[in-house]
């Protein structure tokens, strides 16, 4: 009998989490101001590399070893751009299978991991005649801080006037963080700041003096003591979370 059958039979070591805003913290809003981000990779384990072994029953292999390991955290597996339905086992135990293909999908691992050497294993379900290499698009382990923001939401109007109406959310926490909000422009001059109420919506307005001042874009930071999110607000309204990961910003194109 195949092993991956066999394992099947185990109980589910990962947890699927809902869909949220697809953002990667920073260890802090200084961390972000960085020339060269050098203090971020503790935070995100790549999954993909020279370590991994592609097979031809369309499954994928990877040994990994979390940097700074730190029993007291939570880590969360994230699988994005996948091509087809796949089982998922970490250390031979099964975190669960994907869903539709071309979604992104997160998943609880902490206990399914340990100090020292980890192995993930990805499994096609079902054969659609894709190479092994688009199984899917990325794969990657976040480490997240205990009392942390889980979701949140950005909304930007632009009015008749030029002002930039905009709009933040807290959607969803885990714990009991503390959170505040700073929003600066291009040259780091902060415009405002304050804390977040999770119960409510704040709102922020910036003048269309400021806005017309050859600003490209502003920086809302939303930070917790442990974790800075920072999101783009370009001058137009478009707006999107800043992504890092392995030390580069790897979402050039910051507003969707």
């Amino acid at each position: 009998m195949d092993k991956h059958f066999i394992r099947l039979n185990t109980n589910e070591k990962g947890h699927k989490l809902p869909n949220r805003t697809r953002y990667i913290p920073y260890v802090s809003r200084d961390v972000f101001e960085l020339p060269y981000i050098k203090f971020l990779s503790h935070a995100v384990t790549p999954l993909m590399g020279s370590e991994s072994t592609w097979h031809a029953n369309a499954s994928y292999q990877h040994q990994f070893v979390i940097e700074d390991y730190d029993f007291s955290k939570d880590y969360h597996l994230n699988i994005e751009g996948i091509q087809q339905h796949c089982q998922i086992f970490i250390n031979q135990l099964w975190m669960g299978s994907t869903e539709a293909p071309n979604s992104n999908v997160e998943w609880d691992v902490t206990q399914a991991l340990h100090e020292g050497t980890n192995e993930i294993e990805v499994v096609a379900i079902e054969d659609h005649g894709l190479t092994n290499q688009m199984m899917f698009r990325d794969m990657y382990l976040l480490e997240r801080a205990n009392d942390r923001i889980v979701d949140y939401d950005v909304e930007v109007a632009p009015n008749q006037r030029g002002d930039l109406k905009v709009c933040m959310q807290i959607k969803d926490i885990e714990g009991a963080p503390l959170i505040t909000y700073t929003l600066q422009n291009e040259q780091k001059m902060t415009l405002a700041k304050g804390q977040l109420d999770i119960d409510s919506c704040h709102h922020i307005l910036i003048p269309a003096h400021l806005v017309n001042q050859r600003h490209r874009y502003f920086t809302l930071f939303l930070e917790t003591d442990d974790e800075t999110i920072a999101h783009y607000i370009e001058i137009t309204g478009r707006h999107a979370p800043v992504n890092v990961k392995f030390n580069t910003i790897f979402e050039q194109s910051r507003c969707v």
